[in-house]
Order: C-alpha cells, then structure tokens, then sequence
C-alpha cells in the first residue's frame, strides 16, 4: 500500500483507512453471493460448499487469501497507526444500541470526527418500543446490503456457512481450522476473537429468531 497523505493534504487531518473486521465464515458466504450474483449459471453448477472446498484448496482466485489480507492489514496498521484502523464490523451489526455506539465512537475518535455524531447515528438507527421496554432497530435504516439488516445476515451466512461446511470430508474441515490458524497466533486482538469464534463453529452462532428487530406494528 501506498500513502501519499502528506502530499494530499494541506491542512487539518489526512486521510485515514477504516478496516472492518468480521467472521471469515461470513466473509466466505459474502463473496459466494457476489460470485453468484456476477457470474451466470455458477449457482446451478456450484453449490457454497464447493466454494469453500477450492477457497481452502487456494483455489480462491478472484478474491485471494482472505487470512493473508487481513493480516497485511495489520501490518499497515501497526507501520501507520494513525492512518489506517481496524475495527469490529460485527459490532455495528449489533441489536444492543450501546456495542454499536462503542464502536462508531472509537471509528469516531481515530477519524477526528466528534464523538456526538455516533449518538446522532445511534439514535437514528434505533427506536423507543414501549412494548419491548428497549430499544429496537429500524429495519429500513441498515439495509446496507441485500437481503436485510447486517445483523441478521451474519447469522444466516455463519448457519448456513456451518452447514455447508459439515457436508465436506473432514480433511476440508480440518484444512479449514489449520488456516484459521494465522489469525489465532496474530496478536492482534480482533483477529484471535474472530479465528476462536470461527474454531468454535456451530456453538458460535446465535439461533436466527434472536437477530431479528422490533417491528412497528407488532406485538
């Protein structure tokens, strides 16, 4: 990587790098869809578990080695801390106002923007419900992808990642824990708590009825 900050900027801040982190296994699914999305007819020949068997296999052309990557960021982060920052994307995803308002805080603190903005998203991005007694997400507000709110994809991609993955020979699965390996001796925090998550597999995920929000309308 290169960072030609410096020479960019004349006054205030440089520009900075956000790396969000999240779980390999949903990074795994997140790339199948876009494969399937852009690439016609593969879905009918390919199924998410032969995707996963070339991407162990480094077969995983398109996209390359998704453990490496996230450790050459580290590394850039460790050369140029205050220039590139990784943080926990899985957190900004969350049901729990307070995890999601941590993180956009501490993204907010490393891009010199005040804090009171991550309040203001906060509280755009969750509701009073009397009935629940807490506060619930708005549904139209985080549909950053397709297919609904981050939350909630997440835990269908780390289900259905799982299930995919119990098909294959267990010399795939036992491929598939040694390359979480790099993560868990990285001694970056992020990366240990994810590969551990990942190790633990199915035990990991939250069953599906436990991400979805309060709806208007509902009991």
């Amino acid at each position: 990587c290169r960072y030609p900050f410096e020479e960019a900027t004349a006054e205030g801040s440089p520009p900075k790098v956000v790396v969000l982190g999240t779980d390999p296994r949903h990074a795994f699914v997140m790339q199948w869809e876009f494969i399937k999305e852009k690439v016609a007819g593969i879905s009918s020949q390919y199924s998410l578990a032969d995707f996963i068997r070339f991407a162990n296999c480094g077969r995983n052309l398109i996209f390359g080695d998704i453990y490496e990557h996230a450790l050459a960021w580290v590394r850039e982060s460790e050369k140029h801390s205050g220039l590139v920052g990784i943080f926990d994307g899985r957190r900004l995803g969350s049901f729990d106002p307070k995890e999601v308002r941590t993180e956009l805080e501490n993204i907010a603190e490393f891009l010199n923007i005040p804090k009171e903005r991550a309040a203001e998203l906060v509280s755009a991005s969750f509701r009073d419900d009397p009935d629940k007694g807490a506060l619930a997400r708005e549904p139209a507000k985080l549909e950053w992808v397709a297919g609904g709110q981050l939350q909630r994809q997440s835990a269908q991609s780390l289900t259905h990642f799982e299930e995919s993955l119990n098909t294959l020979p267990i010399w795939v699965r036992e491929q598939w824990r040694s390359m979480l390996k790099s993560w868990e001796l990285s001694e970056h925090p992020l990366l240990r708590e994810l590969a551990l998550a990942s190790l633990r597999g199915v035990a990991s995920t939250l069953p599906l009825n436990l991400t979805v929000s309060f709806k208007r309308g509902t009991a």
